[in-house]
Formats: structure tokens, sequence, C-alpha cells
């Protein structure tokens, strides 16, 4: 399952220009969740529930789409809330 993040603003990525996000939840692997988990608390996350932590999120969204934890964190607030909305549905069995 793919889920499309219409982002409120372009962003550029590399050379690529971005209209909309693609986060490709059908790619992901328990490998990648746990290096995400690794990262988050290498970041200094210390949420018992990482499944509540929007480090978390942000890296787990980084492991699914062209961008890197560092161009999430940097997305605008309403787009930044819009994909760690999308990875919290997912990991709750919701997306």
């Amino acid at each position: 399952m793919a889920k499309i993040i219409k982002l409120s603003e372009t962003i550029t990525v590399g050379n690529e220009t971005l209209h909309e996000l693609e986060l490709d939840f059908n790619s992901l692997r328990g490998l990648d969740l746990l290096e995400a988990e690794k990262e988050a608390r290498a970041l200094g996350d210390e949420s018992v529930m990482l499944t509540l932590s929007m480090t978390y999120h942000a890296a787990v969204a980084a492991k699914i789409s062209v961008l890197s934890y560092d161009d999430v964190i940097n997305l605008k607030g309403d787009d930044f809330t819009k994909v760690t909305n999308a990875v919290f549905a997912f990991l709750m069995g919701k997306g």
C-alpha cells in the first residue's frame, strides 16, 4: 500500500521538485523498522512506546520515501503532521 501525501508547498530533493510525497508502505520490512528504532534512539528518543514517537515516525517515513530524515523533519508543520500521522496510522494497523 502506498500513501500519497499532497504537500502544502513544493519541496526540492536533489534535482527533483515534489508537489506530493509517496510513502511506500509495501516496501517496508522489519529490518527497516528496527533501523528506524536505532536511529530514533541514537537521536535521544527515550519513548517507552515508539509507536507514539514523532522521531520514530519521521525515521520510518525516511525509509519509505525519497526523503532523508533531515528532509522529513524540515517539512512545513502541516506537511510533517500529515506524514507522521500516516506512519502512525500504518503502525497502529489503521493505514
